[in-house]
């Protein structure tokens, strides 16, 4: 996630609401080690901090992973097989690579 705190902030609230109560903090992406230092320590200092005092009482236990597309599935519930809508929005997802690019995959090993 990317952003001055405050937009940071404001991203974040979204996923709250929702009950998500943890977020997966990654600095990498190819920024040298002083700039994923402050990175880190400015969400430490201004971003933290305003998810500290829980208004309510936290909601069963969910994570989410960081996506641009919404997720169409979400307040569903259980559903016992998901895979004819997941084709439909990506075909192919799942599928075995193909002999040419599993070969390369093994080279890489």
């Amino acid at each position: 996630m990317f952003g001055t705190p405050g937009e940071v902030i404001a991203k974040l609230r979204p996923y709250e609401a929702l009950g998500i109560d943890g977020f997966l903090y990654c600095a990498g992406f190819g920024l040298p080690m002083q700039e994923q230092k402050r990175s880190l320590r400015l969400f430490i200092d201004e971003v933290m901090p305003a998810f500290a005092e829980r208004r309510e009482p936290a909601r069963p236990r969910m994570t989410a992973a960081g996506s641009r597309d919404p997720d169409p599935w979400t307040g569903r519930g259980f559903v016992d097989d998901l895979r004819p809508e997941i084709m439909a929005v990506r075909p192919g997802a799942g599928t075995v690579p193909s002999r040419r690019r599993a070969g390369r995959l093994r080279q890489r090993r």
